[in-house]
């Protein structure tokens, strides 16, 4: 076993801060990048450098509540899986600092207003570079556009209000005849 001495007050460790990945672990990350890549409905890819880990926790659990997943991979093995999924459109080549995807399987909208307020706040440290949506590339433009549009949620709030508005007005209008009906009497 190799031991380090004290350097300025400090254990030097070396050999397990600066390990490279193995090929076999290389193979285990493409494997799990592949899988998710087929499996999740849309994707987002992000460049960050600045960013402190605290902040990069809160936007996983942001993310997490929402049911998406984000991952930081490198470069090198996702521009590899993005060929090999046939994302032809997905430009990486921007991306400057660690290279974050997040994943999503159902609410494709929360995932784009979460990233892109994050991006908003964050400015220069943290860019949304592209996305796929339901398999089709999109750029940032395209994501900061989804990101406008209100949550499924607030949509279907929307819509039941609009089924509701004319059984009210129907509702005010009999009423309105019962009242004048009772101050004729």
């Amino acid at each position: 076993m190799r031991t380090y001495g004290l350097s300025k007050g400090r254990f030097l460790f070396k050999s397990l801060l600066f390990m490279p990945i193995t090929k076999k672990k290389k193979a285990e990350i493409m494997e799990n990048v592949d899988d998710k890549f087929s499996k999740y409905k849309a994707l987002l890819f992000t460049s960050f450098s600045k960013v402190s880990v605290e902040d990069l926790r809160d936007l996983r659990k942001k993310f997490k509540e929402k049911g998406v997943e984000y991952k930081v991979i490198k470069k090198n093995l996702v521009n590899i899986a993005v060929k090999k999924a046939g994302f032809e459109n997905v430009d990486l080549s921007k991306a400057e600092g660690s290279l974050g995807i997040a994943f999503a399987t159902e609410d494709q909208i929360s995932l784009a207003k979460i990233a892109h307020a994050f991006a908003k706040a964050k400015k220069d440290a943290f860019k949304i570079l592209s996305g796929v949506f339901d398999a089709q590339s999109v750029g940032a433009d395209k994501i900061a556009a989804l990101a406008s549009v209100n949550s499924r949620e607030d949509l279907y709030a929307r819509l039941l209000r609009q089924f509701n508005a004319p059984a009210s007005k129907l509702v005010y209008a009999i009423k309105a005849i019962a009242d004048k009906k009772a101050d004729g009497n």
